[in-house]
């Protein structure tokens, strides 16, 4: 009668399984194993199962999920903490956060606003435009063309149109750029954390805590 054959699982270490198979039985024991495996007997696939504490555990399905989301950098997936933890060194690690901080602000520089006024804008679509519309009015004051009074009419974010004279546009403008002001010091705040952070625990912290907090409404 033949003898059914038997399921193993080899892991490593860290409990995440590597390989899975079938043998007879007595070819458990010569399975190869490297830089630590070991191998234990039961049913599990790498991907779906782990071990722990020499029992084959399912992972659940949000967990599955987490493992298969591979991160665009060096880590490895810690069973305990169920995610993928950073290998990089902190330096590497510190550049990668200020440029997450960076497309943040971007993010931030591109937002709706609204100004004082009631006038929506968005500072990366509207700074430039607002800069030109000034320089041309104040030209044609200088010229006698126009008054301080003259209103010009200008299109917000929001394509509504306002009628401004000189000082609305020069107030439009500093209202900008005291809310983009705000925004560099908000990304600088969190790059003085990332900086002055002693562990890639640390900085993953401030960006998972910190880094959607903060900005300009």
């Amino acid at each position: 009668m033949r003898v059914p054959l038997t399921n193993y699982v080899i892991h490593d270490p860290d409990g995440s399984i590597v390989r899975a198979g079938m043998c007879e039985p007595e070819q458990v024991a010569t399975q190869p194993l490297v830089d630590g495996e070991q191998i234990l007997i039961g049913e599990g696939r790498p991907g779906t199962h782990y071990v722990k504490d020499g029992e084959i555990l399912a992972y659940t399905p949000e967990q599955r999920e987490a493992r298969s989301t591979f991160p665009p950098y060096l880590a490895r997936w810690d069973n305990t903490l169920m995610r993928w933890v950073d290998l990089r060194d902190l330096e590497t690690i510190r550049i990668a956060a200020w440029e997450a901080i960076k497309r943040r602000r971007e993010q931030a520089f591109a937002a709706r606003a609204v100004s004082s006024a009631g006038i929506a804008y968005a500072i990366t679509k509207d700074k430039g435009n607002l800069a030109d519309r000034r320089a041309s009015l104040e030209d044609s004051i200088i010229v006698g063309a126009a008054t301080e009074a003259t209103k010009i009419e200008w299109r917000d974010f929001d394509d509504e149109s306002h009628l401004l004279n000189l000082f609305e546009l020069r107030l439009l403008a500093a209202e900008m750029g005291a809310r983009g002001q705000a925004i560099f010091v908000r990304s600088w705040v969190l790059d003085s954390a990332v900086r002055a952070a002693n562990s890639n625990g640390e900085v993953e912290a401030i960006l998972m805590n910190q880094l959607e907090v903060g900005w300009p409404a």
